[in-house]
């Protein structure tokens, strides 16, 4: 999943807008992140069941590791309720971004992020077990221009064992796994090498998320060399 949304000042790598990067926002430009942020987040998240439903993975598998992660997904999500929800600031791009994560007591379960930038936002999904990501869904919706309208919106999913990516739903339904990679002719060197990032950056994403919800700090900022 490599691409990038961009600002004036920021480019967003693999998806993601994790790169802290300085700004200077006009008081017009302000308004104008702060309506698309506030109404993005609330067309995003919708409802729990609803948002849950538009999540989920549902393309054919007999893997167990990939059913056990989807029936771990369901419970999570059917006990978000119960949970304890914290709430923090991102500053990982031009227009900020905002965190909710869940704990079940002690463990952190959920972390769920909405990023945004002058040409795009985008939504993320983490899911844990045991304190170890087992699950990702990313969302990438870019805008025709600064802050102009959503002329693509992509779903990717990716499946997490030991902390090594080995299962990856494109956004057009095509899966790619680690084992394609064992004897790659067959693969585009492109696919290739978009798996070995998003199985590369992913877990590092999910590591600051995870630190910065279980911290005691207000807001999640990434190291400046953050994105290398």
């Amino acid at each position: 999943m490599i691409a990038s949304i961009t600002g004036a000042d920021v480019t967003l790598p693999m998806e993601t807008s994790i790169q802290a990067m300085k700004c200077v926002v006009t008081f017009a430009t302000l308004v104008l992140s702060l309506t698309a942020r506030a109404e993005g987040t609330k067309n995003f998240w919708g409802g729990v069941g609803k948002r849950a439903a538009a999540v989920e993975d549902t393309t054919p598998t007999q893997d167990p590791r990939v059913l056990s992660t989807r029936q771990w997904y369901k419970e999570v999500n059917r006990n978000l309720p119960r949970y304890r929800k914290v709430v923090k600031d991102l500053q990982v791009s031009t227009e900020g971004g905002l965190l909710t994560a869940w704990f079940d007591g002690a463990s952190l379960v959920k972390i769920a992020t909405g990023i945004y930038g002058e040409t795009g936002r985008a939504f993320e999904e983490y899911y844990f077990q045991g304190d170890k990501l087992i699950f990702a869904f990313v969302q990438i919706q870019r805008y025709a221009g600064i802050f102009g309208k959503i002329v693509s919106n992509e779903k990717e999913r990716f499946y997490f064992e030991g902390g090594r990516l080995y299962r990856w739903v494109k956004a057009d339904g095509r899966i790619v796994s680690s084992a394609d990679l064992v004897n790659p002719q067959d693969l585009d060197p492109k696919v290739i090498g978009e798996f070995e990032e998003n199985a590369r950056w992913l877990p590092k994403a999910s590591k600051l998320f995870f630190d910065g919800a279980r911290s005691r700090d207000a807001t999640i900022s990434a190291p400046p060399d953050f994105a290398k």
